[in-house]
């Protein structure tokens, strides 16, 4: 069996970020900093696509279109993904290792296979605290999901391998309404997180919302099951929760309002239409 059908079953770890600088530093910051973490994993990255002015957006060599990235800059570039893929794959959005990519939607995410680096490995708390001044985003998650279930595109809202019936059918709902609302509205400006992650990056905005009375921050610190708060900028705090808790955790999110429900929301905007 070659790596390609292995990948089916291979587990990735993902950072997603939302709400992200839209400037031509962050872009190149981006880019730069991502180009580095692949060469030090021992994946250098092998293809890269470019949308912007003189740009196909097709994934080609690598060492072609950086050439022309280093002589042109980023100025006429408005999103990007660089790719490093495995030997045998002919789809680099699929058949990857590593992929990173900056979107015009004002996103960003990496996902990596987690056997290479994941969210314990110490491997990818380092490039979060590098990326916070670099892309500046206002909502981040981090988590693991089966490759066949499209680990990336669950970051920008497309949901892959999933039944239409039941519960699977719910759940792509939820997944894609996160990229034709959630993301659109910018609804982590308002407080709303999309759901809840091992890995959560939150701002004020999220960490002031109400819960039952109580702000969101008030509410993670009165039980140790709702996880651990930590500082990492002016800006940004990471809460952590374990993999065990985040059912329980959610439920009680999801009844108090705080995260967001793509029925309700696209109901409000009916009626302030």
């Amino acid at each position: 069996m070659n790596e390609v059908n292995n990948l089916a079953s291979e587990e990735y770890s993902v950072l997603a970020f939302y709400g992200v600088s839209s400037t031509e530093k962050s872009r190149l910051g981006f880019y730069e900093t991502l180009v580095d973490w692949f060469d030090y994993l021992g994946y250098p990255p092998d293809k890269l696509s470019i949308h912007g002015a003189g740009h196909s957006g097709k994934p080609v060599s690598f060492s072609r279109s950086n050439s022309r990235l280093k002589k042109n800059g980023f100025q006429q570039v408005s999103a990007f993904t660089i790719f490093s893929t495995i030997p045998e794959g002919r789809i680099p959005i699929n058949d990857y290792y590593l992929m990173a990519c900056y979107g015009s939607n004002s996103y960003a995410f990496i996902a990596t296979c987690s056997s290479i680096a994941n969210l314990g490995s110490g491997l990818m708390f380092p490039l979060v605290q590098n990326l916070i001044n670099i892309l500046e985003f206002e909502y981040g998650i981090g988590y693991t999901r089966e490759h066949h279930l499209g680990p990336a595109m669950y970051a920008i809202g497309i949901g892959q391998g999933l039944d239409v019936s039941g519960d699977a059918r719910e759940e792509a709902m939820n997944i894609t309404r996160w990229g034709m609302t959630g993301m659109d509205y910018s609804v982590y400006r308002e407080g709303l997180i999309r759901d809840v992650y091992h890995w959560n990056f939150l701002t004020k905005d999220q960490l002031q919302k109400s819960v039952n009375n109580k702000t969101l921050a008030e509410w993670i610190q009165q039980e140790a099951t709702r996880g651990s708060l930590k500082s990492l900028s002016e800006d940004i705090t990471i809460w952590k929760v374990d993999e065990i808790h985040i059912p329980v955790v959610r439920s009680s999110l999801q009844a108090t309002g705080n995260i967001f429900d793509w029925r309700a929301y696209e109901s409000r905007l009916t009626d302030l239409s």
